[in-house]
């Protein structure tokens, strides 16, 4: 299960991670910045180192060639013996050139075009050695790299890695290479870069401690600001706490009592306001609990005092409630009721179409139902009633309670019984009178036709007296 912290714990943790926060992100852009800087800086210096090297290789290596070339010119103008002097002047030229020094470890060498070493006095024993096919580990062919260099009139600079003469390490090397064609040599010059590598290095040395220094030093600032901080955000968490604290016990109490909160326990306007909030809701609900009191001491009243049984049933079709008028009507009191179940009162057949009514109109909105039934008084008696009842139903069209009201209607039932038997009665009377007038108007014919035959006769009678007469 998940431990959720307390507003006030996490107001304080929020506290602290606003102050640590906006000071990591001042220590992260400040420490990148610095190095950032550090890097620009480094970036340059090394640039303007190399290009400083340069510019004295250049120098060194031009001013090597113009002496060769000048010692050159004069053997070949004053020499007796050209070829012997040549080569001797060349072998004084080469150890001359071998003592020549410059910066911290710069030296010049000189190898032929064939790759052969003519002067490395740092490396005297490569000096006579056929180096051509010489490779250093990234795969550059160092020699091959300085016969391309001497190509150009003006020299060129060339790029590998090369072993220190004083440690046989390997490290990275810049040469700046021109070439006697005449006398067919690459006379060159080189320094190691790695020596500016250490110079940065000591000032990344310097940097790192520097950045302790500043990161010890803030870590201090932190620490303090920390503890002022954690002091006031315990302070107001306290309050935040204590005001939490009228508020739970406000709304623990409220259950069974209406105690307002005293607003002079709480320390910001905001809670104020709520607890303001609070007591007008406590004040409302108990006017709205006083009306009800009211309210169900008058439908009370009138429940218990109607003579219809008004009631409840749950989705179980079993009584949760029935007032007294239970007791006029089927001589149960409402304890003996209460608890029992429709099936308990009535017939079967009458439970089967009371169920058949409800499956049919359990999901039909607003149901409101009458009808009536028999059910069966204490004493065995059938009563007839009418009933209203109401369906509740949940969102999922499930049954939840039944309530209405139960009325007697045994004098109803008597006063149309009565009728019924009246109008049989009366029915009866009819068929008789009908009889009598139809003997009567039977009569009424047959004296009718002895009225007409008589004055038939009569003028018959008439007739022959008047022929009588005539003949006489």
């Amino acid at each position: 299960m998940r431990i959720r912290k307390s507003i006030s714990q996490t107001f304080l943790l929020y506290m602290i991670i606003a102050a640590i926060l906006p000071l990591i992100i001042a220590i992260f852009f400040t420490m990148s910045r610095t190095y950032k800087n550090f890097y620009e800086e480094s970036r340059e210096i090394r640039e303007n180192y190399i290009d400083n090297q340069k510019i004295m290789l250049k120098n060194e290596v031009k001013n090597v060639v113009n002496l060769i070339e000048l010692e050159r010119l004069f053997i070949e103008k004053y020499s007796i013996d050209k070829i012997t002097s040549k080569i001797d002047f060349q072998q004084e030229i080469l150890e001359e050139i071998g003592k020549i020094r410059f910066g911290k470890d710069g030296y010049i060498f000189v190898v032929n075009f064939s790759g052969v070493t003519l002067m490395n006095d740092t490396q005297r024993h490569l000096i006579g050695q056929d180096i051509w096919e010489l490779t250093d580990p990234n795969g550059v062919k160092v020699i091959q790299e300085e016969r391309k260099a001497v190509e150009n009139p003006e020299g060129d600079f060339i790029y590998y890695v090369w072993n220190k003469p004083s440690e046989s390490i390997p490290s990275p090397k810049i040469s700046f290479m021109m070439g006697i064609h005449d006398w067919q040599w690459m006379v060159g010059a080189g320094v190691y870069v790695d020596e500016i590598d250490k110079v940065i290095a000591k000032k990344r040395m310097l940097l790192i401690k520097k950045v302790k220094n500043d990161i010890l030093k803030i870590g201090l600032v932190f620490i303090l600001l920390l503890m002022f901080l954690t002091i006031i955000a315990k302070h107001f968490s306290t309050k935040i706490k204590k005001s939490f604290e009228v508020f739970t016990s406000f709304f623990k109490k409220s259950d069974i009592e209406s105690v307002p909160i005293n607003v002079d326990n709480l320390h910001f306007p905001e809670f104020i306001t709520l607890s303001l909030s609070a007591n007008h809701m406590i004040e409302l609900r108990e006017k709205a609990e006083q009306s009800l009191k009211e309210s169900e001491i008058k439908y009370r009243l009138l429940a218990e005092n109607t003579t219809d049984c008004i009631w409840k049933m749950d989705k179980k079709m079993m009584f949760t409630y029935i007032n007294p008028s239970v007791y006029a009507i089927f001589g149960f009191t409402p304890e003996e009721w209460v608890g029992s179940a429709l099936a308990d009162h009535c017939i079967k057949e009458e439970m089967q179409r009371i169920m058949g009514l409800i499956a049919e109109e359990i999901n039909k909105e607003n149901y409101n139902k009458t009808l009536e039934m028999l059910l069966i008084h204490k004493d065995g008696r059938e009563i007839p009633v009418e009933i209203r009842s109401k369906i509740l139903i949940d969102e999922n069209k499930e049954l939840i309670e039944l309530q209405g009201t139960t009325h007697d209607i045994t004098e109803r039932k008597q006063a149309e019984q009565e009728l019924n038997n009246y109008r049989e009665h009366l029915e009866e009377l009819v068929k008789e009178r009908t009889i009598e007038l139809k003997d009567k108007n039977k009569k009424l014919e047959e004296l009718n036709e002895l009225f007409v035959n008589r004055e038939f006769r009569i003028k018959e009678l008439k007739d022959k007296v008047k022929e009588l007469e005539g003949k006489k």
